[in-house]
């Protein structure tokens, strides 16, 4: 009775070591199955990483790519902006008579009677050229688009002085005599159209006729007129930084 106990009791233990055996081996079966993949999966996965680094090498390239072009760029803007401001500064240096001025334009003589002289005892102002005649001529050129005047070789600009010292003339504080010849490069049709209209010089054409003062104008295909030699009034001006 006994011993078929203990046979009872070490068949129930071997019976729970065999269950408990085929649960431990289906559960190392069902993990190692989560873990392997198959061919098929193993391709779809290098696919699919293949892709992605190739995109990311693609998207690598384009931002290399903009920024030179954003480096291109930035230099064409410098380099234009560089023009740019040169190109403004030639025509700064031109309107305030800084640079030399070339092109097509009008060539006037001005010149006292000859029967006339400036210095004696009998003088007659009407024989003679006045400073306000050539400041006359140069405001009609200037309305008629004048790009640069001289007079003389004396460039003409916005602070130029034209006075007279009994008989003597001075264009920027320089002493001239005559003949005078005034020089001016721009439009020469609109120049000539005004200095022709007689009843805005009637003064100047009236004393021709009566005192044979010499006023000739001819159109030419290219005047040079220099760089202003005086002295420049820097009292307004301001440092742009």
């Amino acid at each position: 009775m006994v011993e078929l106990k203990k046979r009872t009791i070490i068949l129930f233990y071997v019976l729970v070591g065999l269950v408990l055996g085929v649960f431990l081996g289906l559960g190392t079966k069902d993990g190692g199955d989560a873990i392997i993949l198959t061919n098929e999966e193993k391709d779809t996965r290098d696919e699919l990483l293949k892709e992605f680094l190739d995109e990311q090498a693609y998207l690598q390239s384009r931002v290399v790519g903009l920024r030179e072009q954003i480096d291109e760029a930035q230099k064409e803007l410098e380099s234009t902006s560089a023009l740019f401001n040169l190109g403004r500064l030639e025509k700064l240096k031109g309107s305030i008579g800084l640079s030399e001025v070339r092109g097509p334009g009008l060539e006037i003589l001005l010149n006292d009677s000859p029967f006339t002289k400036r210095e004696g005892e009998m003088i007659v102002s009407e024989d003679l050229v006045q400073a306000s005649d050539l400041r006359d001529i140069i405001n009609l050129l200037n309305a008629g688009g004048a790009k640069a005047i001289s007079v003389n070789n004396q460039r003409i600009v916005a602070t130029t002085p034209i006075s007279a010292v009994a008989n003597a003339v001075l264009v920027n504080n320089s002493y001239v005599t005559p003949p005078f010849t005034i020089q001016a490069v721009g439009d020469t049709e609109s120049m000539l159209r005004r200095l022709l209209n007689d009843s805005i010089l009637d003064n100047l054409y009236e004393r021709r006729k009566s005192f044979n003062i010499v006023f000739e104008i001819a159109a030419r295909s290219m005047v040079t007129i220099p760089i202003f030699n005086g002295n420049l009034d820097t009292n307004y001006l301001n440092l742009v930084q």
